[in-house]
């Protein structure tokens, strides 16, 4: 993969979906942790948890699983020999390319295991599962910093060379996956059963979306220090209406301010649908925004 190949719609599906589907795993793996403590019975085909618990962690483990799954397949078709793939992976050299593809293949087994073990496929005990997470937590934030590390590794792209990109992606990521759940929540109707950890993960999207703005903000002034010409692009120039609109905007604003008011004035009776899918938007829209402004 070329420079010039970096720049497509191809990447920045896959930097957007690998962050989103790691975001969700690393949320599912953690309310999972958290609701598995105080479980005291083997998970399997007839010992299994509620419904609801079925649909959010079976099928939500096995919906980020296919999200990863597609965004590693927009990497491979942006790759010139898709075929270089079978090289990458029995190659010995240590890369950031190499390393990433295991850790995120890795993410998406454990994924599917514990998707098929909350819906009961086979049996597994607590223990098990806890550690199957646990793994995954670490797992998933690997691939969510990845994503950045990739864009790094184009030594010559000076937007591409501080390392608050990577602080931006995984904040983004993070935020990304909380609202990935919280919308996967509500398709399956299972939101009202988790009310109180949906609340919860608001709140904390809420945080992260502070945070990443934050950073967003040090990465932009940075970026007119180390690339004025990508920092212009972005701030000033051809892609100013999609920045501000669409990412600081629509992505970040709003979202908090809906978050905010969810959590702390209940009789708002905000639709925790809008803000989960502005911040997916919000998601996108900046990975595509950072590659393009390069």
């Amino acid at each position: 993969m070329t420079e010039g190949d970096m720049f497509n719609n191809l990447i920045v599906a896959y930097l957007f979906l690998g962050g989103m589907g790691a975001g969700a795993c690393a949320v599912l793996s953690v309310l999972s942790i958290v609701l598995l403590r105080s479980k005291s019975r083997t998970f399997g085909t007839r010992a299994l948890a509620s419904i609801p618990c079925r649909r959010l962690f079976g099928f939500g483990f096995l919906l980020a699983a296919a999200v990863c799954a597609v965004g590693a397949f927009c990497l491979l078709a942006d790759m010139r020999r898709p075929d270089e793939v079978l090289v990458l992976l029995v190659s010995p050299t240590f890369t950031v390319v190499s390393v990433g593809a295991y850790v995120l293949a890795a993410t998406i087994l454990c994924a599917v295991v514990s998707g098929l073990a909350w819906l009961g496929v086979f049996k597994i005990r607590r223990t098990t599962l806890r550690l199957i997470a646990t793994v995954q937590v670490v797992l998933a934030l690997a691939v969510m910093t990845y994503t950045a590390l990739l864009l790094m590794t184009f030594w010559s792209v000076p937007f591409f060379s501080t390392p608050l990109i990577i602080a931006l992606f995984l904040a983004s990521s993070l935020s990304c996956g909380t609202a990935a759940v919280v919308l996967f929540a509500i398709v399956t109707r299972v939101w009202e059963s988790f009310a109180v950890s949906m609340r919860r993960l608001a709140l904390a999207d809420a945080v992260i979306i502070a945070v990443e703005a934050l950073v967003l903000t040090a990465f932009v002034l940075v970026s007119c220090q180390v690339a004025p010409e990508s920092a212009a692009r972005l701030i000033g120039g051809e892609l100013a209406v999609v920045f501000w609109a669409g990412l600081v905007a629509a992505g970040l604003a709003v979202p908090f301010v809906l978050y905010v008011a969810e959590c702390a004035v209940p009789a708002a009776r905000v639709n925790p649908l809008l803000p989960a899918v502005l911040v997916l938007v919000g998601g996108f829209v900046l990975r595509w925004c950072v590659v393009t402004a390069a």
